[in-house]
């Protein structure tokens, strides 16, 4: 019974082949398109999206296009009230439309707008494929010319098409009364920062994370733009929904299964313990099958439980919340050697991580623009000796400790895999390597000296060297900016951070490490004397050449989250 009353209110003059003038043209929800098969039509869904129904039954979303001001003034008419509009394909834009603006549609079955200076745009995602059959379900059209208003004529509470007299713009009016150009389409696959649409206000991102708001409250990417999160488009895992007004970090790591790695070929075993407690302190894992000491742990390169927390604790106490998608046990093959990027310069090498690697199932397209990407490997085939390799601002990163790492306790190991992979996670969120490489005053992963060993705090009251309260270190980026060293004229009385109990860590005038308390007076050289020089000349990061000015450096303000829309201009770093 709608569709026929449907009919009778649509003037026969509709039908005419150069289209009608019209106030606006008013979508009612369809929960499935209306648009009969074969046909070509416009259409609007119940997630409120004006959707273009091609004649193979596919659909796409209207598109921004820009139409000038008409003359004419604005038209008192109420809007059509469709199901949707069948648009009958045409040579050229009706000559009804001439000066004017108006939606048409080409032999090539895609949607036009025709603006008034008779210039056209294609204005569907998906052309629609040739003429299509008109839907029982909607008049046909040869077009729909539109007359500009002062304010929007579609009624509230329903979706549609109009022309703004103020800008001469074709506008969609959501059923929530909020205008757009056509297309212009918050919760969309483009990030807040990369928006450059013209005419579209860009989607908020109010907390700055690099998350659109409206990503944030719908639960995911809406990729196909159809106004909704449905199996086309990115949904955040379940218990991991950012929220808006807090930043939010998303890290997806992946890692090599173990290799048949090296043997100590004079012990066998049955269990592990037979390993430590017999080996050469390198082989500490029987494998399987050999009943022989392995230098890799069964799990392969996987980041252990442990580090993860430790990576996490770090955001948390700035007030981020960092989702992590690990796995206990590597699942990319074992390689020995990896190429990062094609201009590596490497000759031979195991696995390419473009092709071998940032693929399914490790990795899903759907996550781009989300997650930043970390993979532990053996080794980077450009410098096999580094423990890891990212580029500046992006989102992706190697981080490569061989098995040195399967050496150490299980404490120490996740400082060292928790510090590198924060490292080159600091690559990816725009960090770079400290002024001064090894300098004991930026307390920071980003800083070598810090990197593997993480950060101690001290006793209180002090002692020199200052005694460690705890054998867990922490990982950080530098929270302050401390006092600028000078290794030619060191002042042993002058506090590095006012308040601090953090300790650094130096090279005495041996070489030999030492500790200090950043917030009380420090022994440069190492004499013992209760720290009271004021101006010694100490090589304090155990690195030849000159005496170094080293400033300090703070870090956390540096960090930028927006990675999607700065594509790295910097080589790899390690």
């Amino acid at each position: 019974m709608k569709t026929l009353l449907l009919f009778l209110l649509v003037p026969a003059t509709v039908f005419a082949a150069q289209g009608t003038p019209v106030s606006g043209v008013e979508f009612i929800a369809q929960s499935v398109s209306p648009v009969a098969a074969g046909a070509a039509g416009l259409w609007r869904t119940s997630g409120n999206r004006l959707r273009c129904r091609r004649t193979d039954t596919t659909d796409g979303n209207l598109t921004m296009a820009t139409a000038s001001a008409s003359a004419a003034g604005p038209s008192s008419a109420s809007p059509l009230r469709l199901y949707s509009a069948s648009l009958i394909p045409q040579a050229a834009a009706p000559t009804g439309c001439a000066g004017k603006v108006c939606l048409w549609l080409n032999l090539s079955g895609v949607a036009q707008l025709h603006a008034t200076d008779n210039s056209n745009t294609s204005i569907c995602i998906d052309s629609l494929s040739g003429g299509g059959v008109p839907s029982r379900y909607s008049p046909k059209y040869a077009a729909f010319i539109f007359t500009p208003q002062s304010v929007s004529p579609i009624r509230s509470g329903q979706d549609g098409l109009w022309l703004d007299a103020a800008d001469g713009v074709l506008k969609e009016q959501s059923s929530a009364g909020s205008q757009y150009r056509v297309g212009c389409v918050p919760g969309c696959q483009v990030a807040t920062c990369a928006y450059t649409v013209t005419g579209c206000a860009a989607p908020t991102d109010s907390d700055a994370d690099g998350l659109n708001d409206a990503w944030e409250t719908q639960g995911g990417v809406d990729i196909d733009c159809d106004g909704s999160i449905g199996a086309a488009d990115f949904s955040f895992p379940v218990g991991e929904t950012p929220t808006v007004g807090t930043k939010d970090l998303y890290l997806r790591i992946r890692a090599m299964a173990a290799a048949a790695g090296t043997y100590d070929l004079g012990f066998a075993c049955t269990v592990d313990e037979d390993c430590v407690l017999g080996g050469d302190g390198f082989h500490n894992w029987c494998e399987t099958g050999t009943g022989l000491c392995s230098d890799e742990p069964p799990e392969g390169h996987a980041t252990s439980t442990a580090a993860i927390t430790l990576l996490q604790a770090a955001f948390t106490a700035k007030g981020i919340v960092l989702h992590v998608d690990s796995e206990t046990t590597g699942t990319i093959p074992h390689y020995s050697s990896l190429q990062f990027f094609t201009d590596d310069g490497c000759g031979a090498f195991g696995a390419s991580y473009a092709t071998q690697i940032k693929v399914a199932p490790y990795w899903d397209t759907k996550m781009e623009g989300v997650y930043h990407f970390a993979v532990f490997a053996h080794a980077w085939c450009a410098q096999p000796s580094v423990t890891g390799v990212s580029e500046i601002y992006s989102d992706d990163s190697l981080v490569t400790l061989g098995t040195s790492s399967f050496s150490f306790d299980a404490t120490t190991r996740a400082t060292m895999e928790a510090g590198t992979l924060m490292h080159e996670f600091g690559h990816q969120l725009n960090l770079t390597h400290v002024p001064i490489d090894r300098q004991p005053n930026v307390l920071s992963v980003m800083n070598y000296r810090y990197q593997f060993n993480g950060i101690y705090p001290a006793d209180v009251p002090e002692t020199d060297p200052p005694t460690i309260l705890t054998t867990t270190a922490r990982v950080d980026y530098s929270s302050f900016a401390m006092t600028t060293l000078d290794e030619a004229h060191l002042n042993e009385t002058a506090i590095l951070q006012s308040g601090s109990n953090d300790t650094v860590t130096f090279n005495c005038p041996n070489a030999a490490p030492r500790r200090g308390r950043a917030g009380s007076k420090i022994d440069w050289n190492c004499d013992n004397d209760g720290a009271i020089d004021t101006d010694v000349q100490v090589n304090i990061n155990a690195q030849s050449g000159a005496a170094q000015v080293m400033p300090g450096k703070e870090e956390w303000s540096l960090v930028s989250y927006r990675f999607q829309c700065a594509p790295s201009t910097v080589g790899p770093q390690p």
